[in-house]
């Protein structure tokens, strides 16, 4: 009982407005038909709750036309980063944005590294880490 209580305390209007078409599809004559309703509601909150981010997107997108393949070489070089991590023994934690173009991986060390490393002048470019 006291769930419910502290449920109906920290519960909004989407909760409210979910619940109600749970309950009215539940309903033994006409919930079939009800059923729909919920659906309706469901997918409004859900789109009031991700609306913005996605006309943000899609603003900053149509205001700089070129930014695609930026972000695309950014997405690339992060993956590398990644890839080459796990090789050594890292794993990517976190991405931190600096401001502009600048960035930081934050990467935890996890298992040592293996013995072909450190490795000698030259060898990087024959035997590369990440093979793309």
């Amino acid at each position: 009982m006291w769930t419910r209580a502290r449920w109906l305390l920290k519960a909004g209007p989407a909760d409210y407005m979910l619940a109600m078409s749970v309950a009215s599809a539940s309903l033994p004559i006409i919930g079939k038909r009800l059923e729909p309703l919920g659906a309706a509601t469901a997918m409004g909150i859900w789109g009031y709750r991700h609306m913005p981010d996605f006309l943000g997107a899609t603003a900053r997108s149509w205001l700089s036309p070129g930014n695609a393949e930026l972000r695309k070489l950014e997405r690339d070089s992060t993956n590398a980063v990644a890839d080459a991590a796990l090789v050594l023994g890292a794993e990517l934690v976190e991405e931190r944005e600096l401001g502009g173009d600048r960035r930081v991986l934050v990467l935890e060390k996890r298992t040592p590294t293996g013995p072909r490393f450190p490795r000698k002048n030259g060898i990087p470019a024959k035997r590369p880490l990440c093979l793309r």
